[in-house]
């Protein structure tokens, strides 16, 4: 279960702390099984109505503390990620919004790699998509996502949709509640998710 933290430093400018958790419901003692999965701080600058147009756009950067013992699908990672980010996002009506985002993740040795002799890390990345319908205090979304694989989902490489009820109680709080399905019959082929943020 992530929580997510978010302020705002200017309209454009935003930086985050998100922290993500994980339990064993089967075990019958879900409080004594939690556990911290990662740590995550970010920034992000957004481009709203570029040239006057539908068109918004973003770009960003994650640093990320996984847990390596955490699940035993995050094996091997442990050291902190660098995951540079971009997305888009096209208003279609009045309600109706599209967008897409592509993410790459590597770690500190890579990134050294990357600049000094231009190798590629050997993460292929994540590319996703999906489609929002928004009123006043609520959005129904669905998501597509290239991998499932990644952090806090660890649900194996095959990709996921995420279909979401996002909920604006008041007071610049969001809940959103959906679930995760696997398109290939993940190791999980549905979970449920649960995304609590806070905007000061």
């Amino acid at each position: 279960m992530p929580l997510s933290i978010e302020f705002g430093l200017s309209k454009q400018w935003q930086i985050q702390a998100e922290g993500s958790w994980s339990t064993q419901f089967a075990s019958g003692d879900p409080l004594g099984h939690l556990q911290t999965t990662r740590l995550s701080i970010g920034t992000k600058y957004s481009f709203m109505h570029i040239g006057g147009s539908p068109l918004h756009a973003a770009i960003g950067l994650d640093l990320e503390w996984p847990r390596s013992t955490a699940l035993a699908e995050a094996e091997g990672e442990g050291g902190v990620e660098f995951e540079p980010f971009v997305a888009m996002a096209l208003d279609v009506g009045r309600h109706v919004e599209v967008f897409g985002s592509a993410a790459a993740s590597f770690e500190r040795a890579q990134a050294a790699d990357l600049i000094t002799a231009r190798e590629l890390p050997d993460d292929a990345g994540t590319i996703s998509g999906g489609v929002m319908l928004a009123f006043h205090r609520v959005t129904l979304a669905v998501e597509y996502s290239s991998r499932g694989d990644v952090l806090p989902w660890r649900n194996g490489e095959p990709p996921v949709v995420m279909p979401s009820l996002i909920l604006r109680p008041g007071k610049q709080w969001e809940v959103a509640i959906g679930a995760l399905v696997s398109l290939e019959g993940g190791a999980h082929e549905i979970g449920p998710g649960l995304r609590v943020v806070k905007e000061f």
